[in-house]
């Protein structure tokens, strides 16, 4: 059997056998993401013809190890509907649809640490357990660097870390970076209560800022705040607020002072920090002086990357160019909780409606995420 036949096999049989009578017992009213406009089919609107000329690259794109599937199904704390039948294959055809070339995919919500408490609303509430963090990310790690095998020049990878296991971060580091040759880092926004300033994480910060690397972050749910409101998921407030929390921790711990080669990308066009008071203060009430400012926050946000899953919006997306520009701002699908086709559309009609220049769109589309690989040393 070819590799890649072998890739898709494992995907799409695992997950058959784990999501048999599944769906019923976990409801998709309890499933969905709620990650913005997209997910399933493709949206009904006119798509250009020189979309597939595109050459996109997206930065938010999920996979789906099977120790991970096999794990989070066992505990009835999976989004089964995004996942069923999912194969690397059906992701190409999704890319292919919107003219992405390129997708940087990692494993999303809840993560693989589950000691303190789930981070997404498909477990029952309180729901934890113990589960062998470091085997997991080796799983997602191994089957990620097949996937690159197998779709030559179609995916990258953010390789998962076994936080708050330092020590086993480390060597995961080195393993994931320079034996499997993935492409950065990917986390969740907090690790059970701990946030990315956490001063016991700093050993892992110093060796990626040494290496320069990528960290893509995506949101969960703090076990403080996970059902703070009875009927309202996570995806509602949460994980904007979870975005808005790490960044908070990381620049106010003294981390983004102390590691500034980490090149960090937030997920959800940055989360709800932009309408914090966090910043309020420092945007002040002329939009025309903003862009000089040079204060120690708003320059430590300018550097960092927000992609458009979620985001693609005008109101958003404005805020975005307003306060740190769009040079900033590269594509996010979400896929396959969100449609890559959707969010191109998207960006055209941002553009059609004067919100975003030609040239704008196409560094989302492409051209910014090229400098930003660019800029770790890698080759898009």
């Amino acid at each position: 059997m070819k590799r890649r036949e072998f890739l898709a096999g494992v995907a799409a049989a695992g997950a058959g056998a784990m999501f048999t009578g599944s769906l019923a017992a976990q409801g998709q009213g309890r499933g969905g993401r709620g990650g913005g406009r997209g997910g399933g089919n493709a949206p009904e609107r006119p798509v250009p013809a020189d979309i597939k000329n595109t050459r996109g690259i997206d930065v938010h794109h999920h996979y789906a190890p099977p120790l991970w599937l096999k794990v989070l199904a066992e505990q009835k704390a999976l989004n089964v509907g995004p996942w069923m039948g999912w194969t690397p294959a059906k992701a190409v055809e999704a890319m292919d649809r919107a003219g992405v070339q390129k997708s940087y995919s990692s494993i999303t919500v809840p993560g693989i640490y589950f000691a303190e408490g789930f981070g997404n609303q498909q477990a029952p509430p309180g729901a934890k357990f113990k589960n062998d963090v470091p085997a997991m990310a080796r799983d997602a790690n191994d089957f990620g660097a097949k996937m690159k095998q197998d779709f030559p020049g179609r995916f990258g990878i953010w390789a998962s870390i076994p936080l708050p296991d330092v020590d086993a971060s480390l060597k995961e580091i080195t393993y994931a970076l320079d034996t499997l040759k993935l492409d950065g880092i990917g986390t969740l926004t907090s690790i059970g209560t701990k946030y990315m300033g956490d001063k016991s994480f700093e050993p892992v910060w110093a060796e990626l800022n040494r290496r320069n690397a990528i960290v893509y972050t995506h949101p969960g749910a703090s076990p403080c705040c996970l059902y703070a409101l009875p009927g309202v998921g996570p995806t509602t407030l949460e994980y904007s607020h979870d975005t808005a929390r790490t960044i908070v921790s990381w620049i106010n711990s003294g981390c983004a002072d102390r590691y500034p080669n980490i090149k960090w990308i937030f997920s959800h066009g940055g989360g709800s920090i932009w309408s914090a008071r966090y910043i309020g203060g420092e945007i002040g009430t002329d939009p025309k002086a903003l862009p000089g400012k040079q204060t120690r926050l708003i320059s430590h946000l300018k550097k960092y990357y927000y992609d458009t899953a979620a985001t693609s919006n005008f109101m958003q997306v404005n805020n975005l160019k307003t306060i740190v520009g769009l040079s900033q701002f590269v594509l996010g699908s979400d896929n396959p909780y969100g449609e890559p086709l959707t969010y191109l559309l998207d960006l055209r009609e941002l553009q059609a409606s004067g919100v975003i220049t030609e040239q704008e769109r196409k560094g989302v589309e492409r051209e910014n995420a090229a400098r930003l690989l660019a800029s770790a040393g890698q080759r898009t």
